[in-house]
């Protein structure tokens, strides 16, 4: 259900902008990113703490974003946020 909500908000958006999407924008934005409601709950609460301008909560970002990826291997969007939450703890 979670899936279907964000699809309708997005939807609303997109058509209250009046912004005209090509195939492939239409297409990521219904692409599942993960079919595991457990590991995106994970993936959500990682971007929470990744996406702060305090750097502290950055070692649980990489934590949430392990447990997202060890409950579904195959979540490329956590793969992501946890290169990218690597490269700002390490700070390149």
């Amino acid at each position: 259900k979670i899936f279907v909500l964000q699809d309708e908000v997005i939807g609303r958006i997109v058509e209250a902008l009046s912004v005209r999407l090509t195939e492939g924008e239409k297409a990521q934005i219904a692409r599942l990113p993960t079919r595991n409601l457990e590991a995106y709950d994970f993936y959500i609460r990682a971007e929470q703490n990744a996406y702060t301008v305090d750097f502290r909560p950055l070692g649980e970002a990489l934590s949430l974003y392990q447990k997202a990826i060890k409950l579904d291997p195959a979540f490329a969007d956590a793969y992501s946020g946890y290169a990218r939450a690597t490269v700002d703890v390490l700070g390149f």
